[in-house]
């Protein structure tokens, strides 16, 4: 079965509910793992572990895949630059 959902800045995948979902790519352009504050969870150590860990280390500016390749196309960046023209990329990579 081919993907039909890119998340073309995965980081933590934390708008997931399967973080392994098989209908989807990751893409994101780091691969690490960060000790994190969180205080949200009643944890007592104030800290949790956040492994960003994607499908296909990539740039969303630079994607590689073919134009239509996916009927979804999901974009959450953690920051963008004021100005950046970042839709325009991934446009062609989704289905009309």
């Amino acid at each position: 079965m081919n993907p039909a959902v890119l998340d073309a800045c995965c980081g933590g995948r934390m708008m997931w509910f399967d973080k392994a979902d098989p209908r989807a790519v990751f893409v994101d352009q780091r691969r690490e793992t960060i000790t994190v504050t969180d205080n949200s969870r009643d944890n007592a150590s104030g800290q949790r572990v956040l492994r960003i860990d994607p499908d296909c280390l990539m740039d969303f500016r630079a994607l590689t895949f073919p134009d239509g390749a996916f009927k979804l196309v999901a974009f959450d960046p953690p920051h963008a630059s004021p100005g950046l023209s970042c839709l325009s990329v991934l446009e062609s990579t989704a289905t009309p």
